[in-house]
């Protein structure tokens, strides 16, 4: 997201006595967290992996982002280990950023 969609047009303007965002989805733009530290708002941020886990079928909304096939999940959380990493490396200096997330909706009924 480019800086000034995801501060103003993004659904993610500051709303009064709003002090928190969580940063859902998708990377944001460096300057994102910059102006979350000028302002003082806290800030959630989160990879874009998503998924309530479970062995639904593939293909609905209700679907697991995690792999369903064995052979696909070392490259995958490797991948997801990756975009952790730079997120973190990319935004380590944002006293803004309280949290940082792998995701939402990834609880699994299903030990993997």
């Amino acid at each position: 997201m480019t800086s000034c969609v995801s501060w103003t047009g993004g659904g993610c303007r500051r709303r009064p006595r709003g002090n928190f965002i969580r940063g859902s989805h998708y990377p944001h733009h460096e300057q994102f967290a910059a102006e979350c530290d000028r302002q003082g708002v806290l800030f959630w941020s989160e990879l874009c992996f998503w998924g309530i886990g479970g062995e639904n079928a593939e293909g609905f909304w209700t679907a697991s982002a995690y792999p369903p096939h064995e052979a696909n999940r070392t490259e995958f959380e490797d991948s997801c280990l990756r975009a952790m990493t730079e997120m973190i490396r990319v935004n380590r200096n944002h006293p803004s950023i309280v949290a940082w997330s792998t995701g939402t909706r990834c609880s699994s009924a299903t030990t993997r």
